[in-house]
């Protein structure tokens, strides 16, 4: 049978053993957990990175919705001033023809009576 000491040492190089052959999975799993640290800290990193790019994007939005208002608003007016400038435009070009034309009865009338007195 074995003794008390006999167990004791015999624990003693089990254990040794065991630590032998588990200090490189100890030192994979140390290696591994600095990793996952610093990968933790990327992805923070990169969240606030991301919610600075959002915050960035949605005021470029606004500013580009105010802009194209702006250029609607401006577009709008433009086509207004056009339609306007048409209507004149075809305003003057019939008054000039209606001009032309009075002249002529007035040259048709005249020649009409001076034949009449002939």
């Amino acid at each position: 049978m074995l003794t008390k000491n006999d167990l004791q040492q015999i624990r003693g190089v089990v254990k040794e053993e065991i630590q032998k052959e588990t200090q490189p999975i100890k030192s994979t799993v140390t290696g591994l957990q600095g990793a996952v640290v610093g990968l933790q800290k990327d992805v923070i990193i990169l969240q606030k990175d991301m919610k600075y790019m959002k915050k960035k994007t949605n005021s470029m939005n606004k500013t580009l919705d105010v802009a194209i208002r702006m250029f609607n608003r401006e577009d709008v007016r433009l086509q207004k001033r056009v339609t306007r400038i048409e209507k004149d435009v075809a305003i003057r070009m019939f008054n000039r023809e209606d001009v032309r034309l009075q002249k002529r009865v007035t040259r048709i009338e005249n020649h009409l009576q001076l034949s009449r007195i002939d």
